[in-house]
């Protein structure tokens, strides 16, 4: 079914006010939203976290400035914890799409040409919730709830299956070409060796 993603996703922006929340978590560009203390480079975040957004579990979180590079990822972790007022924090209707089914959304080529489109055409560089609400997204939805979650259930076992599947024929591969690296050294020590 095509839906936009305003159909799915509602806003989160409840602040940490009272401050009681103390672990930070950050969205990377390639793993996806860490803990702050995980990251190589730490940023030094304000003390006073009062105005950081909650982040919970199934949670998304996403950098306006900086979606273009891949700054959106999904919060899998059990503990509540917060995210700088620059991230968008947002959720999803689990009762319509699967939170890791949508993460697969995420990072799909189509999501990612949507991105790259709205950069080209923005007046501004900076893609809000807004903006992205009115993405559109065509997911494996049927009316019937029970029978919706059994179908993108199987949709993600079919991807992640055909994802390992992939990663062991790249492991194949790297293990072969490193055996033909060597068997190349082993022909050009032969040809030009010094033990003729």
């Amino acid at each position: 079914s095509n839906f936009s993603l305003s159909d799915l996703i509602t806003e989160i922006s409840n602040k940490n006010t009272d401050d009681s929340i103390e672990l930070v978590y950050s969205v990377t560009n390639s793993r996806g939203i860490i803990p702050e203390s995980e990251k190589s480079r730490t940023i030094d975040s304000s003390s006073d976290k009062s105005n950081y957004k909650i982040i919970r579990k199934f949670d998304f979180g996403f950098n306006p400035s900086r979606i273009n590079v891949g700054s959106i990822g999904m919060q899998k972790r059990d503990e509540v914890g917060v995210v700088s007022p620059i991230y968008d924090v947002f959720s999803v209707d689990k009762e319509i799409v699967n939170p890791y089914y949508f993460e697969y959304y995420l990072l799909s080529n189509i999501f990612k040409n949507n991105v790259k489109r709205y950069f080209l055409n923005a007046v501004r560089p900076k893609l809000d919730f807004e903006d992205l609400k009115l993405f559109p997204i065509s997911i494996v939805h049927s009316g019937n709830l029970d029978e919706n979650a059994e179908l993108q259930n199987r949709e993600l076992l079919h991807i992640e299956k055909t994802i390992d599947l992939k990663k062991s024929k790249i492991e194949l591969h790297k293990s072969a070409i490193i055996l033909l690296e060597k068997e190349k050294e082993i022909i050009m020590n032969r040809i030009f060796g010094d033990n003729k």
